[in-house]
């Protein structure tokens, strides 16, 4: 009986001690850990994705569950090292790009931490739902019509791998020029026919997810500390393009013959293979690694100079239209005003009559006056155009003034701008900018620079 007593104290004890640290932990970290991850989540680079991803994760499954196709993923041939190891061309990359990019962190000695979370999360889900649709719902339905054996394994794997690949040709739609879109639908039609070789073997729909989302991680964690992302330059030479095609070229074959070892299964030849394939990568990642940057280098990055700016007064007045009446000394009535239709910036002489457009996509704009300067800024999302042109010594009716109102405009490359409004700080105001992830800008000297602790 005190046996029992003594070791239902202990007992107690153990509780008390694991619940008293709980506590302490909660009461140290717990606001910390939910500050961050209530930044990633509302704040972090890729949220809006994130959404997106998770639309079509819940798209995926009602597809599969519409077609009845829960039985088919369920039933695994292999286990989930099994089918990871499968895919061992995209694991190799995607280590080394783990590697390189997280090295580039760790010596740049900065790391933004609601950045990283959201990727994590961007990553799971793009795995996840990029899966599902090809591999769990459009695999399943293909090698359901053309069956199993060698033929209708080659025409279930290249029809689902290909369709994977087109697919990303939608980038073209969101601004990547035609060149980048081709070379990326090279590259993954051969991942694709990688992946769906992988399913075919292993039927692991899991290991697919984890490659996926971890191939995709450490493609992004590069840029996980930039306000913006890296574009594609198309102002590039032919042997940049040549090279670029070279390369594309021999990762779709070491990707398309890993695929058919798969599909034959002989250890012997996969080992020899193996070896083969991942000499090629690492041929490949130091011949890319010490080409002149200057002569490889197919992107333009975005660095925005920070600067410390306390207790500034923020204005917001997005208008729907911004009227001027100007009278000068010799009671002369200039009169313009300046609004949105069509999505265009329109400047009209109300006087005249004469008007014009800035022939951009205008989310919004905004107009104030900073001494005798009529300050217009026009967010176009991932750009802003900013004139200071019009101004009380020079307004004039004359028609061509207007073609040199729309000239004057200076175009800055900006993250995803929400709100465009002005910030006033030791007497000077400044055109202010915010991205949809609450970082905030100004224009200053001519170049965007951003907020530091924004």
């Amino acid at each position: 009986m005190f046996k029992k007593n003594k070791d239902l104290f202990k007992l107690i004890g153990i509780i008390a001690i694991i619940l008293l640290l709980l506590v302490g932990l909660y009461t140290i970290y717990g606001g910390i850990l939910a500050n961050i991850l209530y930044n990633a989540v509302f704040y972090g680079k890729y949220n809006t994705m994130l959404i997106s991803e998770i639309i079509i994760v819940l798209f995926a499954i009602i597809i599969i569950t519409v077609r009845k196709l829960w039985p088919q993923i369920r039933s695994k041939k292999e286990n989930f090292i099994t089918g990871i190891k499968r895919g061992m061309p995209i694991l190799v990359i995607a280590i080394i790009m783990l590697i390189v990019n997280g090295g580039e962190l760790l010596i740049d000695g900065e790391f933004n931490i609601p950045n990283f979370i959201s990727l994590v999360l961007v990553s799971i889900a793009i795995g996840i739902a990029e899966e599902f649709i090809f591999r769990g719902w459009l695999q399943n339905e293909v090698m359901d019509r053309f069956g199993e054996g060698k033929k209708g394994a080659l025409i279930t794997i290249l029809m689902s791998g290909l369709l994977f690949g087109l697919f990303h040709i939608i980038n073209v739609f969101s601004g990547q020029d035609l060149f980048t879109s081709l070379m990326q639908v090279i590259q993954t039609s051969a991942i694709g026919i990688l992946f769906c070789s992988v399913y075919f073997a292993s039927r692991n729909i899991w290991s697919l997810v984890f490659l996926h989302s971890f191939y995709d991680f450490s493609v992004l964690l590069g840029e996980v500390n930039s306000y913006k992302d890296c574009i594609n330059n198309t102002d590039v030479s032919m042997i940049v393009n040549i090279i670029t095609l070279i390369i594309s070229l021999i990762f779709a074959i070491i990707y398309i013959t890993y695929s058919y070892l798969n599909i034959k299964n002989d250890a012997n030849t996969k080992r020899r293979v193996t070896q083969i394939i991942v000499l090629a990568v690492l041929a490949m990642f130091i011949t890319s690694y010490l080409s002149p940057r200057e002569i490889m280098d197919k992107q333009i990055c975005f660095n925005y100079e920070e600067i410390d700016i306390d207790n500034g007064k923020i204005t917001y007045f997005l208008e729907d239209e911004f009227v001027i009446n100007y009278v000068n000394d010799n009671n002369y009535i200039y009169n313009y005003r300046i609004f949105i239709e069509n999505n265009k910036l329109n400047i009209t002489n109300l006087k005249t009559g004469d008007n014009t457009t800035l022939d951009e996509n205008v989310y919004n704009f905004v107009v104030y006056e900073d001494c005798l300067n009529y300050v217009i800024l026009v967010n176009s999302s991932d750009k802003v155009f900013l004139s200071t042109f019009m101004n009380k010594n020079n307004l004039s009716d004359d028609s061509l003034y207007l073609d040199e109102i729309v000239n004057s405009f200076v175009e800055f490359d900006t993250p995803e701008v929400i709100d465009v409004g002005y910030i006033e700080y030791n007497g000077t105001i400044y055109p202010l900018l915010k991205s949809y992830i609450s970082d905030y800008f100004i224009i200053k000297d001519n170049q965007v620079m951003v907020i530091k602790g924004s």
